[in-house]
């Protein structure tokens, strides 16, 4: 699914592909990282537990954050308060606006999760937010 788009850049659904070119940008900068945080956030997407997002930058993934209905773990575990998780942009894409955008999106309150654990995007409540307005108010998800 797309949460925004302008002409330089899209934020939409993390895919598994995302994840090793995240990993081999990280690694890039010096980082030591490896590829299991990513397909846990993936998993966790596909699970509904949370709602992972790629910043795409032209035609390449440039950032990424994944936002969990519920806190993970610490103060405000099992509180019902939405976390956002591993917020990263690679170095050579910072400096656009590109971390903003993707807290932009994933602060929205139309991401939440249902009474049944589902993580899910209110198109209703997509429609007020600028980032997404015109794109979850076609899509639903059954």
């Amino acid at each position: 699914m797309i949460f925004y788009r302008d002409s330089e850049l899209t934020i939409r659904n993390m895919e598994e592909a995302d994840a090793q070119l995240f990993v081999d940008g990280e690694i890039e900068q010096g980082w030591n990282v490896d590829i299991s945080k990513f397909l846990t956030r993936l998993r966790d997407q596909a699970e509904g537990k949370c709602v992972s997002l790629t910043a795409v930058y032209g035609s390449l993934p440039a950032g990424y954050v994944s936002v969990y209905a519920t806190g993970l773990g610490g103060a405000f575990s099992g509180r019902g308060l939405p976390e956002i998780v591993d917020l990263g942009v690679l170095e050579k894409y910072r400096g656009r606006g590109i971390g903003g955008k993707l807290m932009d999106v994933a602060e929205g309150d139309a991401v939440y999760r249902r009474e049944d654990g589902l993580v899910i995007i209110d198109p209703e409540k997509a429609k007020g937010l600028k980032q997404l307005d015109g794109v979850c108010d076609r899509v639903y998800w059954n």
